[in-house]
């Protein structure tokens, strides 16, 4: 499967919620789709549009577009307190997740969206996490455990994907 890749530094949240589509069996594209998925997570600022250091997309707003845009083809259940095992069991079950975390890396940090896709020979199936260039990413566990221990400015969050 081709998922989207990130074409600026704001779209991470409205690109997890198309690759979650996506994962999901949806034919959806960057060019069709993103720019609807952008305006309902109010990833621009409005005041000034052109002003990328205020925009993203809060985890409110994420969740709802996620539930509604998904409701025909998944189920969403939002975790802010969850298990690692509770993670790693859904995705073995054949659930996905969208995380939303903070990472840092040398003097560089931030907030993210991305999505865990399934775990394949002990190693997680990301797509769009912070570091990657490419769609997807093959992770050790020990990365994701970071990224899903690290508490700051509100992360991590956890939304567990179902297939209906």
């Amino acid at each position: 499967m081709r998922y989207i890749r990130q074409p600026d530094e704001i779209s991470c949240g409205p690109v997890a919620i198309l690759n979650a589509l996506k994962w999901a069996g949806l034919s959806v594209t960057s060019e069709h789709d993103l720019p609807k998925i952008r305006f309902a997570c109010k990833t621009v600022n409005q005041h000034d549009p052109l002003d990328t250091e205020t925009a993203g997309t809060y985890d409110h707003d994420f969740d709802r577009t996620l539930r509604y845009v998904g409701a025909p083809v998944f189920d969403v259940k939002r975790k802010n307190r969850f298990s690692f095992k509770s993670v790693k069991e859904h995705l073995l079950a054949g659930g996905a997740v969208c995380i939303g975390y903070w990472w840092q890396e040398g003097t560089k940090e931030g907030a993210h969206f991305a999505i865990i896709e399934r775990i394949e020979k002990g190693l997680w199936v990301t797509v769009n996490d912070h570091s990657s260039s490419s769609a997807t990413k093959r992770r050790k566990e020990a990365t994701v455990r970071k990224w899903l221990a690290d508490r700051k400015s509100g992360c991590p969050s956890v939304w567990f994907l179902t297939l209906k």
